[in-house]
Formats: structure tokens, sequence, C-alpha cells
């Protein structure tokens, strides 16, 4: 079973420093909780560790909290999910892709393949 795992204030410490070299965010609104070995999940509710865990205890919680990104295993970085970019949106400083004009969204395939494979990257429009 893949109970919600709390994370402490070491794990907790390593995903902030994570998402502060990755995207200048400095602040986490909430406690952080993983599914597995990469989803992270943001938890703003009102109930407290003790009673998620006991929750957990009890049944198994398929989720808690908004899905924010994995863990990319392979690099060990952290890929923002859409939810997580809106939740971080005035807090990312770093690693920001701009699209200024629509022609932009119309690039050939090729160019879209290279942008694919730039693995931390947000795209923000300024249409």
């Amino acid at each position: 079973m893949n109970n919600i795992k709390i994370l402490n204030k070491k794990e907790t410490q390593e995903i902030s420093e994570k998402l502060k070299n990755q995207f200048g965010i400095m602040q986490i609104p909430g406690i952080l909780l993983r599914k597995g070995k990469e989803r992270i999940f943001l938890f703003q509710g009102e109930a407290t560790e003790n009673e998620i865990k006991k929750i957990d205890s009890i049944t198994n919680i398929e989720r808690a909290g908004i899905y924010i990104g994995k863990i990319f295993e392979p690099t060990d970085e952290i890929r923002l999910s859409i939810e997580g970019t809106q939740i971080f949106k005035n807090q990312i400083t770093r690693n920001i892709f701009i699209l200024d004009k629509k022609e932009d969204y119309e690039k050939p395939k090729i160019e879209i393949e290279i942008i694919k494979k730039i693995p931390q990257q947000i795209f923000q429009t300024n249409l």
C-alpha cells in the first residue's frame, strides 16, 4: 500500500532547497506530503499532522492536498505540476520560459522537441 507520508523537517528542507534552487521559491505555504517515491502534495487544510496520520492508519488516503509536482528520479529535480506553478506563481523567479507573441506558439516541430528536453522550464505567456 502506498500510504501518504508526511515529510519530516529534514525532508521538507530538502524539497524547499530544491524549489529555491530551481525556481527561486522561498516559502512553502503548508505541509508537504509524499505519495509513493515521487509525488509531492501540499496540504493547507485544518487537519493536524497527527490527525492525518490517524486517518491514514485507519484507511488508505488516496490523496490529501493539492498535487504540486514530482521528484524526477534521474536528475533528482522537481517537476512542478500545473497546480504547483499556479500556487507558486508569485514566487517563481528562475527557469521561466516566456512566450511573447503568437508566432512563438507556431514554432516548427523540431524547436518544440528541443524545448521539451529542458526539464525545469516553466512556460509563461504575455499575450
